[in-house]
C-alpha cells in the first residue's frame, strides 16, 4: 500500500496536473482547420498539435502561464522520481505527434528530446491505443462535418463555429484562474474536463465515416485515463511506463455499490483512475494491470471500503456483463458488434474477402516463420551446452541434474519447432529464404492497410496478428477483428455509455 507520506502528495499533484496535458493534448481538433485538413478533396497541412501557437495572440495571460510554464512551478520539485519537470503543459499538445511541424518561432531547450521524455512517450503510447483506422473513402465534405451516434442517425456538427468555441474555453479556464488560481490542482483539473465538455462533445477525435463516433470528449477521456492510470502505477508501484501500445496492460476494475464518494476518492483523492461508466449499483474503472487479491486491490477495498472485481487484460467487454440505463448489456454488444470501421473495397479498387484473408494468413505466418526461426538458433545452442554437458558428466558426476535440465529444455524447444506448419512450407508457399526477404512485403501490407497511418513495425504488428490467431484459431475472425469491425478501443467505450446516457436508449 502507498505510504501517506509529504513526498506521495507530490506524485498525486503530478498525476493530476499532467492528466491536464493528457485531457487536452487534441484541443487543436477543436478547429476549422483541422477538419479541413481531414476534408475530402482538400490540400491542407494539419497543424493541431500546433494551436498554442498558432493561438499566441488569443490566449489569455493566466492561461498562457498555465500552459507554458514548466510543471516544476506548479509541483515544486525540479524532478520526480528520474522525471525532468522542466517540461510543460504545452508539450503535452506540440509533441504528441512529433516536432516536426513545430510553429514555436523561438527556440526550444527541448528539441530533439521532448519525444524521449517518459510524460510523452506515455502520452504517445496511449494516444495510438485509442486509435481506429477508417477508410479515406469515409472522409467528409468541408464544413459539412457529422457526428456518429452509434445508435442513432448521425447529427451534423457546428464547424463554422469551432474557432470561436476553443477560445470560449479559453476564457472560461481563465475566469477560474482569476478567481482561484493553481494552487489547487485537483479542482483545477476537475474544471478543465467539466468546462470543455460542451465543447469537445461537438468536435471529432476522427473526423472520417465510421470513426467518427469517437468524439474528442470521448477521446479526451480514455486518453487522460489511461495516462492517469499508468503514471500512477509508475510513481506508487513502480510498474513500468509502457512504451508501445503492444506492451500496454490495462484492466478494467468493478467496484460494487459505488456512488460519487467512491470516484472522489479514486479520481481525485487518490488519483489513481478514473471512472468510465456506472450502472445502477456498480462503478467501472479504467486501471493498470493490477489483478484480483493483489496489493492494489486491497489497497482499493481499504479506501472505500467495497469490494472489487477485476477483468482480463485488456478485455473491454468486461463492462458489458452488467445493466445500464435500463438496457440489456447483449443488446448493446451485438449492435456494436454489427458496426464495420470499413468495407474490403475501401482498401483497394478490386480487393477482396478472399484476397484480404490471404494478405493476413501471410502476416500471420511470417511472425511464425520469424518464431520458429528464433526457436532454431535457441535450440542449436542449447544442443551444443547439452553436448558439452554430456562429456563433462562423464568426468563430473554432479552435471548430471544441469544435464537434465538442459535436456528437457531441448525436448520442449524441438516439440514448439516442430508444431504448426514447417519452416520450410512457409518458405516453398511464399518463395522466402528467410523471413528477412519478406519483411519490405509485409510493411508494404500493413502501409496499405492501415493507411493513412502510419503502420508500426512490421515484425511487432504481425506477432500481433499471429496472437489474434492463436486466440481465435481462424484466419477469417482475425480478418474481421483486425480490419473490418470497429475496434473497441476506450475511446469508444466512452462514446457508446455517452449516447446510452444521453438518449436513455430503450
Amino acid at each position: 500500500m502507498p505510504r501517506k507520506t509529504k513526498f506521495d502528495s507530490k506524485y498525486r499533484e503530478l498525476i493530476l496536473l499532467s492528466e491536464i496535458g493528457a485531457y487536452l493534448h487534441d484541443i487543436g481538433k477543436l478547429s476549422r482547420f483541422f477538419v479541413l485538413s481531414k476534408a475530402r478533396g482538400m490540400n491542407v497541412k494539419d497543424f493541431h498539435g500546433q494551436i498554442l501557437f498558432l493561438d499566441k495572440n488569443i490566449l489569455p495571460p493566466r492561461l498562457k502561464e498555465l500552459l507554458f510554464s514548466p510543471l516544476s512551478n506548479f509541483i515544486g520539485e525540479s524532478r520526480i522520481k528520474g522525471i525532468d519537470l522542466n517540461i510543460s503543459l504545452s508539450h503535452f499538445i506540440c509533441a504528441h505527434h512529433g516536432c516536426s511541424r513545430c510553429l514555436k518561432g523561438t527556440p526550444c531547450p527541448f528539441k530533439d528530446k521532448i519525444e524521449k521524455h517518459p510524460l510523452i512517450k506515455l502520452l504517445k503510447t496511449v494516444d495510438h491505443l485509442d486509435a481506429s483506422n477508417p477508410a479515406n473513402s469515409g472522409k467528409q465534405i468541408p464544413f459539412k462535418l457529422y457526428r456518429d451516434n452509434i445508435f442513432y442517425p448521425e447529427t451534423p456538427l457546428p464547424v463554422k463555429r469551432f474557432d470561436e468555441m476553443r477560445k470560449d474555453f479559453y476564457f472560461e479556464v481563465e475566469e477560474f484562474l482569476q478567481r482561484l488560481g493553481t494552487k489547487d490542482i485537483e479542482r483545477l483539473n476537475k474544471f478543465v474536463k467539466s468546462a470543455s465538455q460542451k465543447y469537445f462533445e461537438n468536435a471529432l477525435s476522427e473526423t472520417r465515416r465510421f470513426g467518427n463516433d469517437i468524439t474528442l470528449l470521448d477521446h479526451s477521456n480514455a486518453v487522460s485515463s489511461l495516462y492517469k492510470a499508468f503514471l500512477y502505477a509508475y510513481l506508487f508501484w513502480n510498474k513500468e511506463i509502457p512504451n508501445s501500445f503492444f506492451k500496454v496492460r490495462f484492466r478494467i476494475m468493478k467496484v460494487k455499490d459505488a456512488d460519487e464518494e467512491t470516484s472522489h476518492i479514486l479520481s481525485d483523492v487518490y488519483a489513481c483512475c478514473n471512472e468510465i461508466v456506472r450502472s445502477e449499483r456498480n462503478g467501472y474503472y479504467l486501471v493498470a494491470n493490477f489483478r484480483k487479491n493483489g496489493k492494489f486491490d486491497s489497497f482499493v477495498r481499504g479506501i472505500t471500503g467495497k469490494e472489487t472485481e477485476f477483468s482480463k487484460a485488456n478485455d473491454l467487454s468486461f463492462i458489458f456483463s452488467d445493466k445500464f440505463f435500463g438496457f440489456s448489456p447483449a443488446k448493446i454488444k451485438k449492435h456494436f458488434d454489427s458496426l464495420f470501421i470499413k468495407r474490403v473495397s475501401d482498401i483497394r479498387d478490386g480487393y477482396t474477402e478472399k484476397q484480404a484473408i490471404e494478405d493476413i494468413k501471410k502476416a500471420i505466418l511470417f511472425a511464425e516463420l520469424r518464431r520458429k526461426e528464433s526457436i532454431s538458433v535457441k535450440l542449436k545452442s542449447f544442443e551444443k551446452h547439452l553436448s558439452n554437458l554430456n562429456k563433462g558428466s562423464v568426468h563430473d558426476p554432479s552435471n548430471l541434474p544441469k544435464f537434465f535440465k538442459k535436456e528437457r529444455e531441448v525436448r520442449l524447444l524441438r516439440k514448439h519447432h516442430k508444431a504448426g506448419i514447417s519452416v520450410e512450407r512457409i518458405k516453398e508457399k511464399y518463395g522466402w529464404k528467410t523471413s528477412k526477404d519478406a519483411e519490405n512485403e509485409i510493411y508494404a501490407y500493413f502501409n496499405e492497410v492501415l493507411s493513412p497511418v502510419r503502420p508500426p513495425s512490421p515484425v511487432e504488428m504481425s506477432v500481433y496478428l499471429l496472437k489474434l490467431y492463436n486466440k481465435y484459431g481462424s484466419y477469417k475472425k482475425v480478418f474481421e477483428e483486425f480490419l473490418i469491425k470497429r475496434p473497441l478501443v476506450p475511446g469508444r467505450v466512452f462514446a457508446i455509455f455517452r449516447n446510452l446516457k444521453k438518449y436513455r436508449l430503450k
